[in-house]
């Protein structure tokens, strides 16, 4: 009997701060470790621009650190905005510009789906896959501890999510209990083993 090859899962994440990234790690190692699937994580900074990426990440980490008020009002003005097809024209055009090297690299590994761990990642694909430029699953796992409206895409097949709460955020922008699973946001697979 031929063994049938296991599922080769593309993990993207953003630098962007350290938890979207060991995230991904977390999940590549439990795979490894499981043997369920080969897995790759992938920071998409890397397939920008110098300047773009460093803007995106020295931008957010001096926010963040010297400014943290201002960064809380604008994370909680933006929670329930919804793009329009203006946003989604101007997205497609920053990404067409930006992350041609991304669509590449995903034609070249040919992974069997995409897994993202930080929300940039399914912002620049999901143009690609509406379009069927890309033809594979789309899995997201949030790793905030609420699912923000940046995190949104119809494009998405399968969030996970942390709690339930973030469950029942999902279905009220239209998701169906099929494509929301609560895990629990992922952690290395060091920290369940016994001591």
């Amino acid at each position: 009997m031929e063994k049938t090859a296991k599922p080769k899962l593309l993990m993207l994440y953003a630098a962007a701060g350290a938890g979207h990234k060991q995230a991904s790690f977390a999940l590549a190692k439990a795979c490894a470790e499981t043997s369920s699937a080969t897995a790759e994580a992938v920071d998409i900074l890397d397939f920008t621009p110098g300047y773009f990426r460093k803007l995106y990440i020295d931008g957010y980490l001096e926010i963040v650190k010297s400014m943290p008020e201002f960064w809380g009002y604008l994370y909680d003005r933006s929670y329930e905005y919804r793009k329009s097809a203006a946003i989604d024209r101007i997205h497609d055009a920053v990404g067409g510009i930006h992350l041609n090297r991304l669509l590449d690299y995903v034609h070249k590994v040919k992974p069997d789906a995409i897994v993202f761990t930080h929300f940039l990642g399914s912002e620049a694909l999901s143009g690609y896959k509406c379009k069927k430029a890309i033809q594979l699953p789309f899995y997201c796992v949030v790793t905030d501890f609420a699912v923000h409206s940046i995190w949104i895409s119809s494009c998405i097949d399968k969030y996970y999510v942390g709690t339930e709460g973030e469950r029942r955020v999902l279905k009220r922008h239209g998701f169906k209990d099929s494509q929301i699973k609560v895990t629990g946001i992922p952690v290395d697979p060091a920290f369940s083993s016994s001591f």
